[in-house]
Parts: structure tokens; sequence; C-alpha cells
């Protein structure tokens, strides 16, 4: 189980260099919050409940983002369920086919209007001896959402 956790680790962050979330920086200017990280480790589960896989996470442990430094909006337009109903029946009422997609990662996808400065997560090779400069969005950022729409 050890093991299968720490390819869930593993994955997340060679995702994440994969998608060139961060710039290693050794220096944070004086006015900038500093997030630490933390790992947030889930099951990913079929319809039946069965455990599929492990799956791991890398979020902000405490945010002290401020807004009009860290951030400058949260909005993030969804759907309404109803909305998404009256939508549904027009276009099957006119034969259109449905589709559904999902985007991996997709807020690792997202690029940040701020600089955003977070300490490098422990088991990285840069752990305790630079910070990360994000370039992309974590989860857990307020603005994420938001960028996530924008990109």
């Amino acid at each position: 189980d050890k093991d299968e956790w720490l390819n869930a680790v593993n994955d997340e962050l060679h995702n994440i260099a994969k998608l060139d979330v961060y710039d290693i920086v050794t220096e944070v200017p004086d006015n900038s919050n500093i997030i630490s990280p933390r790992r947030v480790l889930t099951y990913k589960r079929d319809s039946n409940g069965s455990i599929i896989k492990r799956k791991a996470g890398l979020v902000p442990a405490v945010l002290p983002q401020q807004y009009g430094i860290d951030f400058r909006d949260t909005f993030s337009p969804t759907l309404k369920q109803d909305s998404l109903r009256i939508i549904t029946a027009i276009l099957v009422q006119f034969g259109f086919s449905i589709k559904q997609i999902d985007i991996n990662s997709a807020y690792l996808i997202a690029e940040l209007t701020e600089d955003i400065y977070m300490s490098a997560p422990e088991g990285h090779p840069s752990y305790n001896k630079c910070f990360w400069k994000l370039k992309k969005a974590l989860y857990g950022l307020k603005q994420a959402g938001q960028d996530g729409v924008i990109n």
C-alpha cells in the first residue's frame, strides 16, 4: 500500500513538472507571501465503491493570500443544474448528440496572473533549498477556478 501511495505522489510531482507549473527560485521578494504545500491523498473509486487507484494532489496548506496582492478575482462561471437540464432537453429534442469531456489536471494548465511563491514540497530535490514561483494554478488557490476558465 505504501508503494502505491508513493507512486501516486511521484506521478503528481511528475505531472506538475511536465506541465511546467513552477520555476525554482532562491529568493522571494520582500512583500510576497510564501505558501506552504500540503499533500492530499484520496482514493479514486468506481461506481461500486471499489478502489480503482490512489491519487495524490499538491495543494496550499495555509492560504495567506491577500486580495490585490496574491489574487484579484475568484469568480468562476458555473452552470446551474436546471440550466443544464434545459440545454440537454433542447439538444435531445433536435437530435444533437451529447459528449462529455474531462480535462486532466485542468488547474495545472491555467496560467496565473499574479506572482505566487510556495515552499518546495517534501520529497522534491529542491525541498528546504529553494522556493517555487508558481506559473500555473494549483488546486486550492483562491484564483485557480477563474484562471482555469480564462485559460
